[in-house]
């Protein structure tokens, strides 16, 4: 798919963050972060909403916290019939799913489906996107009571693109990879520098520590004795 914007830079900034955490998680499992990667993009209509879910799934992909950059859509109008979101749910497991328009759903109808989403959040089974109208999206979410201990980041896109949005959009998406693989790598460097002057630090400090501890524990009658007369018996 042709991508024509740039990423958000709160956006990218998730990733950044993730990609800083994911050393210090105990299991080294990056769906731990999934809760913190899932967001809700809000704007008007023509402010390229899905354009950057796309996006972002590209850049989660690439930064190996999910298993393909093709985001699996759910458009609760359509979706509810007969069930068949089930299987969407089943499908975005370890991928990006991206939600339209969520407040479609009336929360007394859609209850299973927004227990699925809360679920699917809270268990990590994937990053969750909700796109459409930001104030739409958060009055449902005060009136979903299934909905109410997940939290999401907002990202609210309050302008269409610009020129230089869709100028930025012209880079090929090789070359987009390549310049966020290499950010991503510096990222990584500079935390493992970082972890290593700490340490570095903490070890030089230990040290100063076991040598003034070894001076007050060392016998002083040495010196003290050295030009004593002896005693004559």
């Amino acid at each position: 798919m042709k991508r024509v914007l740039s990423l958000h830079p709160d956006l990218e900034n998730a990733i950044q963050q993730g990609v800083k955490f994911r050393p210090f998680l105990v299991s080294g499992d990056a769906r731990e972060l999934y809760g913190q990667l899932s967001h809700i993009i809000a704007g008007p209509s023509g402010y390229g909403k899905t354009w950057q879910a796309h996006e972002y799934a590209g850049a989660l992909f690439d930064a190996k916290f999910i298993s393909t950059e093709d985001p699996v859509t759910l458009l609760p109008a359509s979706g509810l019939r007969d069930g068949k979101w089930k299987d969407v749910f089943d499908d975005a497991k370890g991928r990006l799913l991206v939600i339209d328009e969520i407040y479609g759903v009336d929360p007394r109808a859609g209850g299973a489906l927004l227990a699925r989403m809360a679920e699917f959040i809270s268990k990590n089974e994937g990053v969750m996107v909700l796109t459409g109208l930001e104030e739409r999206i958060l009055s449902f979410l005060d009136n979903a009571p299934a909905l109410k201990k997940i939290h999401l980041n907002a990202v609210v896109l309050d302008h269409p693109p610009t020129p230089a949005d869709i100028e930025a959009g012209k880079t090929s998406s090789a070359d987009r990879r390549a310049q966020r693989a290499k950010a991503l790598a510096d990222a990584a460097a500079r935390e493992k520098k970082r972890i290593e002057t700490a340490a570095q630090w903490q070890e030089t400090k230990d040290n100063d520590i076991a040598a003034v501890k070894g001076k007050i524990a060392a016998p002083r009658t040495a010196s003290f004795m050295k030009n004593k007369p002896v005693p004559q018996g």
